[in-house]
């Protein structure tokens, strides 16, 4: 049964907006919840760029690519021309703009910003509160967790 189809639809308020058991929904929401696949009691659904899975809480700009085997999760943003590749995960409240890349089974988590040429490879994560903006790569399993990183710089 679909969320939609469990609530009770008291009323519509103006069009494409729904009233539900005291929530408003907006109608694109619900029939994006209702063609997505559930996974662990979250919902998802294929992003048009790469058929990676996608929150239907979070959101990803149709310019974004997001590869099949990679997601965006929770309440994630990723916006402009960012690559998100092989396994890789945006969760949380992660925000990631730019031309950044994500890949081999890196991870961006927590309120963690990117922006610009970032590229994370070979499971090196971004989490907590950090910011990372420039021509930074992070490789090899690296980990920031806090602090703002500006410029063009390799961690290892």
């Amino acid at each position: 049964m679909s969320l939609l189809e469990s609530a009770i639809v008291t009323d519509e308020v103006e069009p494409g907006v729904l009233v539900t058991d005291d929530t408003v929904w907006a109608k694109a929401n619900v029939e994006a919840i209702d063609d997505a696949v559930e996974i662990d009691g979250n919902y998802y659904r294929p992003h048009i760029n790469g058929g990676g899975l996608v929150a239907v809480t979070a959101y990803v700009a149709a310019s974004a690519y997001v590869e099949s085997t990679a997601m965006v999760k929770d309440n994630a943003v990723v916006l402009d021309a960012v690559r998100i590749r092989h396994r890789a995960i945006a969760e949380h409240f992660a925000r990631i703009s730019g031309q950044c890349e994500l890949m081999h089974d890196s991870r961006v988590s927590g309120f963690a910003m990117l922006s610009g040429k970032v590229a994370l490879q070979r499971r090196s994560r971004v989490s907590g509160h950090a910011r990372v903006e420039g021509s930074v790569r992070l490789d090899y399993q690296a980990h920031v967790t806090r602090g703002h990183i500006i410029g063009s710089f390799l961690i290892e």
